[in-house]
């Protein structure tokens, strides 16, 4: 009688064991699904093309514009060729190039 007392715990606890195991299985199966549907499988590449309005456009030209008292806001922008010159002298802060680039000097009229 003792053994089979024995032996019925034992199956017991080889069974308590085995719904344990299957559950933490389970848990990190679904622990990797989620990681890997929310993870990237590789980088983002940039696009090939830029991403401001007119920069195929052989008669326009890309400048960084730095809005007057909001520096923070700079961002690419392009404008006619013929423009530029009368642009970079209205707003100092702006340069030749997409952003972010090296301001045009300051000059006194």
């Amino acid at each position: 009688m003792k053994k089979m007392l024995i032996l019925a715990n034992a199956a017991h606890l080889a069974g308590e064991i085995r719904k344990s195991a299957a559950a933490i299985l389970i848990g990190t199966a679904l622990l990797i699904a989620g990681w890997a549907a929310t993870t990237p499988l590789r980088a983002q590449t940039p696009s090939p093309t830029p991403d401001y309005e007119g920069a195929s456009d052989p008669k326009k030209c890309t400048i960084c514009h730095v809005p007057p008292g909001n520096p923070p806001n700079a961002h690419t922008i392009t404008v006619g060729c013929s423009a530029v010159q009368a642009h970079l002298k209205n707003h100092p802060g702006d340069c030749l190039g997409p952003c972010p680039c090296q301001p045009t000097p300051v000059t006194n009229p």
